[in-house]
């Protein structure tokens, strides 16, 4: 493969993984916001009040959809990694990639920690 290929290629899959990684991080930061409402929400409701039965299932959806996820993501931050450690890319490129790749990483982590935490907390409240 010669030089301008392999810069197209890494080019293409910057191109292609952005919009990816973009996506993903709003899918996951929606996924914290919606665990902190429902945690929020079944603060003192009665233990057999059917809203909080209704809120100790979406929490368990949300835990569910976050650790489904996860798999996925975590290898696209690994792809999206090995192209910035490896790939020549224009300046601008590299740039949008290690910023949306740190939104990524974080947008993960707080999704897993916030689906965990809601869990536990309307079980307990």
């Amino acid at each position: 493969m010669s030089t301008a290929e392999v810069l197209e290629s890494n080019t293409e899959f910057a191109d292609w993984s952005i919009p990816l990684l973009k996506e993903y991080s709003v899918k996951l930061a929606e996924i914290t916001i919606a665990a902190r409402n429902v945690w929020q929400a079944s603060v003192g409701l009665d233990k057999k009040s059917p809203l909080r039965q209704i809120h100790v299932a979406e929490a368990d959806r949300l835990l569910r959809t976050q650790k489904n996820l996860a798999p996925a993501v975590k290898d696209l931050i690994r792809r999206v990694s090995q192209t910035l450690a490896h790939a020549n890319l224009e300046q601008s490129r590299f740039a949008e990639l290690r910023l949306r790749l740190a939104e990524l990483e974080n947008e993960l982590e707080a999704a897993r920690v916030m689906a965990d935490k809601a869990k536990v907390g309307v079980l307990n409240s």
